[in-house]
């Protein structure tokens, strides 16, 4: 009983963001903590020259912030919120495996990271990433007003439900075009890190001879992580675009407006939905299947989540002539399907 409360939570907390909502206030984005709206109008915005004298962080609650090296705070850090350490900052995406990812960096600190040039020697910055035990120089010539910034374009770890840490920390690089020496000293406390995840793995099978939908869904990365829930999703083709039905066969705009099913247990080795066309009329349909995954502690509350991972399956519903208006059509629902499929591919 305890799981299935905490599954009825976990559902309805699907779109909060890393920020929370808190009384008026709540943070501008899901990529971060960057600022404060209040009533949904006015906007603050976290400033790191600290121009406007004000602190975001006064607003809202920041406990979820990701971290930086100058704490749970404004991204990119607000001098008028305290100190801003060294002014490090890293924002490591999460993905599906195997994916390239942008790890976006960015310092900025009063006067430290000011680019020269001194007759033959030139001094500016680069960033050095850290992931898996590998680290990577990302040069940077663009440091403007004192603040530097980079991406690093990496894969993502081959494997589901996996975090990885990434880390970064900033280099004053000397440049001597005359001797073609060059030294880099590392600026000490400014390694940051954030972690990263994976999704889990998905996949949907076309409709069986029992019209069922079987979906493999699976985690082979973090230890106890595992795909704890599917949903079924269905969509009707009109016109050029796929449109939200519900389960009446009726056309929907809402959130979750066409959810059919949601599958919290396996049969066999496949999160299993049949589907009834009763309500749907002729044409192009498709059904989608996101899996969501996360770890469980001892006492059965949700640990650690992942990113959900979501895939589709497009099939034809034929019930015949009079199917459009709900004729009398008795024949195999599914024969109907599957021919329909291949009239379509000659």
């Amino acid at each position: 009983m305890k799981i299935f409360v905490y599954l009825i939570l976990f559902i309805a907390l699907l779109p909060v963001v890393y920020a929370p909502f808190e009384a008026a206030y709540a943070n501008l984005n899901a990529g971060g903590c960057s600022g404060a709206r209040f009533c949904g109008v006015e906007e603050l915005e976290c400033d790191y020259t600290g121009s406007d004298d004000i602190c975001p962080q006064d607003y809202g609650n920041w406990d979820s912030c990701r971290y930086n090296n100058y704490g749970k705070k404004c991204w990119p850090c607000d001098p008028n919120c305290g100190s801003c350490g060294q002014g490090v900052s890293i924002y490591a995406p999460n993905s599906i495996r195997d994916t390239p990812i942008d790890i976006e960096l960015s310092a900025y600190n009063g006067n430290n990271y000011q680019v020269s040039q001194e007759g033959f020697v030139e001094t500016y910055y680069s960033f050095k990433v850290y992931e898996n035990g590998n680290n990577y120089l990302v040069n940077d010539d663009q440091c403007i007003n004192n603040r530097c910034s980079g991406v690093s374009r990496l894969n993502s770890p081959d494997i589901s439900c996996k975090t990885t840490r990434y880390g970064a920390e900033i280099l004053r690089v000397i440049h001597d075009s005359e001797t073609g020496s060059t030294s880099y000293t590392l600026i000490d406390n400014s390694y940051v890190f954030m972690d990263a995840k994976t999704a889990p793995d998905i996949s949907i099978n076309e409709l069986d001879e029992n019209n069922d939908f079987r979906v493999a869904a699976a985690c082979n990365g973090d230890q106890g992580a595992d795909v704890r829930m599917v949903q079924f999703l269905i969509e009707k083709r009109i016109g050029e675009n796929y449109q939200k039905v519900n389960p009446q066969g009726q056309e929907c705009n809402t959130e979750n407006c066409n959810r059919l099913a949601i599958r919290n247990q396996r049969q066999g080795n496949y999160f299993t939905f049949n589907f009834n066309d009763a309500n749907f009329n002729n044409g192009e349909y498709r059904i989608t299947a996101k899996a969501y995954s996360w770890i469980l502690d001892f006492e059965g509350d949700i640990e650690q989540t992942y990113p959900e991972n979501q895939d589709s399956e497009e099939f034809i519903i034929d019930k015949g002539l009079a199917g459009e208006t709900g004729g009398a059509y008795q024949g195999s629902k599914v024969l109907n399907i599957i021919l329909a499929r291949i009239k379509t591919w000659i």
